[in-house]
Formats: C-alpha cells, structure tokens, sequence
C-alpha cells in the first residue's frame, strides 16, 4: 500500500505539473492575442483624439509642411512616430524624417498593416523593421472624408509595450503555480489517508462475505469509489443482465439501421430466399413487400437486367454494378455482392441507388456540351470558308475581299462574345464572384444608362429614363459588376431587337421592400411558348439570330442566374412584334 501510495503521489505530482504547464502555455497563447488587442485599442484612442484635430481640406491638398507639423504634434503628445499616407501609398508626411527627404521614400501602399487597413478601417501588424533590425507594432487607420479612402495614419510602437504585459503575466503564472503545487502536495497527502482507511474497511467487508455465492450484501462504502466498485460486485452476479439485448432487440435494431439508408438494401441465400431487406429496396424498386419472407427473388423481382446479372452472378460470384434505366424516367444504380461468412459466400446482397437526379445532371451537361459546339460550328464554318476563299485568291475585288473580311472579324466578335458569356456563366453558377456588399444602385443604373446611350444612338434610339424612386438613398445587397451584368444584358436586347428611330424605356421605383426594375422596348417582341424557355442557355427565338447574329444565347441565362444569387426576382411579359418588357425586382436592406 506504501508503495502504491508513493506512485500515485509521483504520478499526480507529475500530471499536475503537466496539467499546470499546459494550462499555463494556454493562458499565454491566450493573453498575447488580448494584450495585443489592448494596445490596439489604447492606440485607437489616440489616434481617434488625433484624427480629430487633422485638417482633412490639408491633406487633400498634400500640404506637406502642414502634415509634417501635425506628425510632429502627435509624436510629442503620444511619444510615437506617427506617419501619414496617401491613399495610393505615397508617405505625405513621417514624424522621424525630415520634410525634403519624404520624395524619396518607397511605396506603402502593400504594407501587411495598410492592407488591412484598406479591409477593416484599420490594422495592426508586427514585423521587423528594415530601419531599426527590431520587431515594432505598426497600427495604420484610414482616413474618411465623405466615405472615402483619402489616406491612411500609421503609428510605430515598441515591441516593449507587449513584453513588460507578459513579463508580468510569467510572474504571476509561476507564483501561482508554485502556490498550487505546495497545495496539491498538501491535500494528497491527506487524501490519501483517508483513502487508505477506506480501503482497509472496504478490504474487511468483501472478508466477511468471502464463502458466500452471491455479493449484494456488500454494505454501501463511503467513499464514492469504492461504492461503485461493490455495485460493480453485485452486478457481476446478476449473469442474466450481462445479455442486454436479445436477438429480437438486435433484430429491430438492425431493421432501423438498415431502414434510415438511402440506399436499398436486400439478402437473400445462394437459393435466392429472401433474407431481409429494408424500406427504401422496396420504395426504389416500387414492388410490394412479400408476405412469405421465404419467397425466392425470380417470384418477388421480375426486371429482366436484374434477373439476367443474378444468372451471371451465380457463374462466377463476383461483384455486378451497374446503372441503368427502371420502369418510366426512372434511372438506378444496382450492385449484387456476394455475401461472406469466414471466406465462404454464403448468399447475396443487392443495394440500389435511385439516381435519376444525377442522370438527369449527366443529361443536362451532354446537351450543354452539344449546345455549345453548335454554337461554336457555325461561326467557325464560316470563318474557314471565307479564309479559305481569300487565301486561294479567287477573290480579287478589293471590296469583296473587304466584305469577307468584315464578315470573319464578325464571327469573331461572335466567337469571342460566346467565350466570355460562358466564362461569365460558369463563374455566375460556381459563385465565383466579386464580394457581395451593401450598396446604392440608383448610382450605379445611371452609369449603365449612360453608357448605353451612345451605342443606341447609332441605331436611331432613344433610351428614356423614368426614375420613380421614392428616396435616393436605399440600399441592396450586390456588387457593382453584378448589376452590371443583369442590366447591360437587358439593354443589349432592347437595342439590338428594336427597330431604328424606336424608343427604350428604362423604369426604376421601390416597390413594397424591393427595387423594381423595368426595361421596355418597341421590338419583335416575344411569343408565349418562347416566354417559358427564354432564359434557357442557347435558346434563341426563329427570327432572332438573324437580327443579332454576335449574340451568344446565354445573355439571359446570365441575368436569370445572377438575379437569383441576389435573391430577387426577374420575368418577361411580351407579345409578337409589340415589343417586350423584361423586369427584375431585387431586394432592400437597411
């Protein structure tokens, strides 16, 4: 007992010095990211007093003696250097160096701290000076005027401000530690005696019952451990309660096991009698489940590949997969596996997978490859026949040969608006877009418009603008390019599908908590079976190609795509040659 009582009190001494070690590298990696932070803060509260007395009008106008007086002012109240930046990196002023020298200094604008900065309105790095040979925290903020970026002010502060916080904090850890490690050694040595009481009392208990069968007489012990261990006793003797589940429990737990699969799943003998099978072999297959559970597979399956693959299966009992198509549209994947007991196949089991989804996937990638070459043979054809025809020099006429030319530069521009509208696509469905933020749109639909207003002026147009926005300033979740690609895709359409000297109305208002959005044109308008299928990829109406023959097919699908990942709405209402209204509706935040 000595001896036991001597490896517990080293092995305990041990593990609490490892527990207080470990707790101890915790804390540390704990507190320096907080006393970080802390600095950060006071910092912040610096330079918040000191963004205060900047003149922003100055700094605008680079006034470097101005600038230079101010870094100056704030290092003499906060003792740190100061600098101030522009907003493209440039160094307008630095309270460690001289005016006439600031021409010459290097660009800040990839500083790790002024990067930040440009990403949350400030940030704090720690790195080596180049100047010093030393690791300095340097703490840059932006410089707003109207919401913009105008420039940056950065503050370098000794690494000493954190080294005093955790040379303090070691101090306390190892004070601390020695104060518990003298406790620890106090308490287990009197624990230990009272353990060692319990244990002589426990040991003169199991003593007393020790010629008789049963040891449920054992008294309830005081200490908690040794309790346990006598109810462990008198459990033992209870020889039924060692068999917890019967074979009917461990058959409905294997039925719920098999029946939460999405899989279906059934085992039959090598006889083809029926073992078990769960729920979902039966929903997949749509057959009904036998009443007779000894019922042979060839009466219960009647699908002829299934029948024909178990006939294979007998031959040689190896693994069948296959995936075809079921009864209707639907398609499945089935596997026959031979089922094992100690190397001996003893029967079989067949899964099925219902995958009529992914076929339908395989499906829809198929027609889009077939789509796109399509779309790219035609062009292509026609690229070749005229190149060809130029180079045997059949064709003299300058003119002619210009034509031909203008005619492969236009397949061309055909060719390439069909690359960048996939590209596009491809990055719209994958997500691979620019950050989505809160912004003003009514700006950003202004821009567009103008930028649209002299390509339509070169087909006689006129694009209307009718803003109807209650307010100016609402605001919706998206990015610049994004609305881009909905609104300039629309406005292609209306200019390319409307006859000259027409007229394109473009509406915007809030409705309810959206942003209404309508573009309307005088064009060749759009049937009611083409409505469904317009914003289909590569699905153009009869007449259309032949009145904008560099489009793509995929400008619509564009905008569907786009609209539904900014969670709005978007639909069509048009009649043949009586023009079209396309509208989206995107959603406000506050």
């Amino acid at each position: 007992m000595e001896s036991l009582r001597l490896k517990t009190f080293w092995a305990a001494l041990f593990l609490a010095i490892i527990i207080l070690f470990s707790v101890d590298i915790l804390i540390w990696n704990s507190a320096k990211p907080y006393f970080i932070n802390e600095i950060k803060n006071e910092t912040n509260d610096k330079l918040n007093l000191a963004k205060g007395i900047l003149n922003y009008d100055e700094l605008t106008k680079n006034n470097s003696k101005y600038l230079k007086s101010f870094v100056d002012k704030i290092k003499t109240l906060t003792g740190l250097r100061t600098t101030i930046i522009d907003k493209n990196g440039k160094i307008l002023a630095d309270s460690d160096i001289p005016l006439i020298k600031n021409s010459n200094l290097p660009n800040n604008l990839n500083l790790p701290e002024i990067q930040e900065a440009l990403k949350k309105n400030n940030g704090l790095v720690i790195r080596k000076s180049k100047n010093y040979n030393i690791k300095l925290f340097y703490y840059s903020e932006t410089l707003l005027q109207n919401g913009r970026i105008i420039g940056f002010i950065r503050v370098v502060l000794p690494n000493e401000f954190l080294n005093n916080k955790m040379r303090f904090l070691t101090y306390i850890l190892v004070l601390s530690n020695l104060i518990i490690l003298i406790f620890i050694m106090m308490w287990s040595h009197f624990y230990w005696k009272y353990i060692e009481k319990q244990f002589n009392n426990f040991k003169a208990d199991i003593n007393k019952i020790n010629n008789q069968f049963t040891f449920n007489l054992l008294p309830t012990q005081k200490y908690s451990k040794f309790n346990e261990l006598a109810g462990l006793i008198n459990v033992i003797l209870e020889k039924h309660r060692l068999q917890l589940l019967s074979k009917d429990k461990d058959k409905k737990q294997l039925d719920r096991l098999l029946n939460s699969l999405n899989e279906g799943v059934a085992a039959f003998d090598l006889s083809g009698k029926l073992i078990f099978n769960n729920s979902n072999f039966i929903s997949i297959l749509e057959i009904e489940q036998p009443t007779d559970q000894k019922q042979l597979i060839y009466d219960w399956i009647h699908f002829p590949p299934i029948i024909k693959d178990l006939n294979e299966f007998e031959n040689n009992k190896k693994k069948i997969n296959r995936r075809i198509k079921y009864y209707g549209n639907k398609f499945i994947e089935y596997n026959i596996l031979p089922m094992k007991s100690f190397d001996n196949v003893t029967g079989f089991i067949i899964t099925v997978v219902d995958v009529t989804h992914l076929q339908n996937l395989e499906t829809m990638r198929t027609d889009f490859v077939a789509n796109v070459s399509h779309e790219f043979k035609t062009p292509l054809t026609s690229i070749k026949g005229f190149a060809e025809t130029l180079l045997a020099g059949n064709v003299k006429d300058t003119n002619t040969q210009k034509k031909f030319l203008e005619k492969i530069g236009n397949k061309t521009i055909q060719l390439e608006n069909l690359v960048n509208d996939l590209l596009k696509l491809s990055k719209i469905e994958k997500r691979e877009i620019h950050q989505i933020e809160k912004i003003n749109p009514v700006p950003i639909i202004n821009d567009i418009i103008s930028e649209f207003q002299p390509q339509a002026a070169d087909k006689g147009l006129t694009i209307e603008k009718q803003d109807q926005m209650t307010r100016k300033e609402v605001y919706i979740n998206a990015s610049k390019e994004l609305l881009h690609n909905i609104i300039s895709n629309l406005l292609v359409n209306a200019i390319y599908y409307s006859p000259n000297g027409g007229k394109i109305v473009f509406v915007f208002y809030i409705k309810e908590n959206m942003i209404h959005l309508e573009i309307k044109d005088q064009g060749i308008g759009i049937s009611q079976k083409d409505q469904n299928r317009i914003f289909e990829r590569f699905y153009r109406i009869d007449n259309a190609r032949s009145l904008f023959s560099q489009g793509s097919g995929l400008g619509l699908s564009i905008v569907k795509n786009t609209v539904e990942i900014l969670n709005g709405k978007y639909g069509v209402e048009s009649k043949l040659n009586k023009g079209s209204n396309f509208w989206i509706e995107l959603p406000l935040v506050k």
